[in-house]
């Protein structure tokens, strides 16, 4: 880096409430045992203010001094959080319908209490979402803070309930913004909607400006070649710090000298990571940056969704390492086959399971065991969930298809019609929403 270009660098991490490490939360949940006799509660709670809503919210995190201090617990029924009394509403119906005494009316109601106090008296007013995984028996309480809205919804089964949290992680990857003028630059990393990181760079003044004469046609060469060594410098510290974070997208944001200056001098490892370069002022605001490249991260993941559902498709279709629906897709779980699980984010197919045997299928729970095996210890699972947790547990990449189709007032769907879906989503379709890319 050259110090005559660059003359100041400084940089930040911003405290968060939310919860770091999603990658790691859902992978220690997806090996946690199955338990058959007393089942896990998983919860997902909408913690925005107005409810939940299809639009993604980019909302500023919440100041220090605005969050909770003590004493603010709300009351139910008084609560301004929709998602609050709903899930209340659930986890009192699940309690009553298992009362009023035994092994699991006792777990439930111990989990309700447990999800209801962190919610009240834990999970920070800056989130936008919780996930909640919890077992009684076994003392499990597995909290998380989200920056972005999740549906509300309570699910009991054998394992917990991994499809919202596993789309929460790969629909909001982490990217970075680099937004720069002739003079200063900053590099933005942005996590699931919030910024979670800084990086400020200031350039030098030199040359000294000269007023005429050829002098001055000095001066002007020499500072052309200040902005675009100042540019390069830039473009390198970016890409380091990319490097040391493992971000994959960047969007290039400036004055078009900036803009023109980087994307001819960065190197091609740096260009394969630019998404897209925009027009933006240099005095815009963390919450402005995130809500101009926010819509383009996620024009990006639809993009990447069809070119996975095309690819798939292709695979399936020549027989060359492609497997579609369920079963087929299970069997190559089962076998360490995978290495793109693609679904539609509407599947929801019964199967059932004999976790001491491995053994699964779908439809209804058999009245014989299919392998000879004690059909006590055949159970009715969500197939969809089980794809889910043995793609986390072999290392599998995962791809939930959004199926929606934005609206744009040429066609609005009347009262009754089915909604129109993604290319990608009706591509998934042929196999059940269900398809899988093989290793091998």
């Amino acid at each position: 880096m050259s110090n005559d270009a660059i003359k100041r660098a400084s940089g930040a991490v911003y405290e968060s409430a939310l919860t770091p490490g999603l990658g790691e939360v859902l992978q220690a949940l997806a090996a946690l045992p199955a338990q058959t006799e007393v089942p896990y509660v998983t919860a997902s709670i909408d913690w925005t203010v107005d409810g939940w809503a299809p639009g993604k919210t980019y909302g500023a995190e919440v100041k220090a001094s605005q969050r909770r201090s003590g004493g603010d617990a709300h009351a139910e029924g008084t609560t301004r959080r929709i998602g609050r009394n709903e899930i209340a509403h659930e986890l009192k119906k699940l309690v009553d319908a298992h009362g009023p005494r035994g092994p699991l009316f006792d777990a439930f109601l111990a989990n309700s209490e447990q999800i209801l106090n962190f919610l009240d008296s834990e999970l920070d007013p800056s989130a936008h979402g919780a996930f909640v995984v919890a077992h009684a028996p076994t003392g499990l309480l597995e909290t998380v803070a989200l920056g972005m809205p999740i549906p509300t919804s309570l699910r009991v089964g054998p394992t917990p309930t991994l499809s919202k949290i596993a789309r929460q992680i790969e629909d909001n990857p982490p990217y970075a913004v680099l937004l720069g003028d002739q003079q200063q630059a900053n590099l933005t990393i942005v996590t699931r909607s919030r910024p979670a990181g800084s990086l400020s760079m200031t350039g030098s003044r030199w040359p000294k400006h000269q007023k005429q004469g050829g002098a001055q046609q000095r001066y002007q060469e020499r500072a052309e070649n200040r902005i675009d060594t100042f540019v390069k410098d830039v473009a390198a510290v970016a890409e380091q710090e990319m490097q040391a974070l493992g971000i994959q997208m960047v969007v290039v944001a400036g004055d078009e000298v900036f803009t023109s200056a980087l994307n001819a001098g960065i190197s091609k490892q740096l260009r394969e990571k630019v998404v897209k370069t925009i027009a933006l002022d240099i005095r815009s605001t963390e919450p402005e940056i995130v809500a101009a490249t926010m819509p383009i991260i996620e024009a990006a993941e639809r993009a990447k969704e069809l070119a996975d559902a095309k690819a798939v498709h292709g695979a399936i279709a020549s027989d060359n390492r492609g497997a579609g629906g369920a079963i087929a897709v299970l069997q190559a779980l089962g076998a360490g086959q995978v290495d793109r699980l693609i679904m539609n984010e509407d599947v929801e197919e019964t199967g059932w399971a004999d976790f001491t045997l491995g053994l699964y299928g779908a439809g209804a729970v058999p009245a014989t065991h299919p392998a000879g095996g004690d059909v006590a210890n055949l159970v009715e699972i969500d197939l969809d969930e089980e794809l889910i947790r043995q793609a986390v547990q072999t290392g599998a990449a995962i791809e939930i298809i959004d199926i929606e189709v934005p609206v744009d007032g040429t066609h609005v769907p009347k009262a009754g019609e089915p909604l129109p879906r993604s290319e990608a989503a009706t591509i998934l379709d042929q196999f059940g929403g269900v398809a899988a890319i093989l290793r091998f």
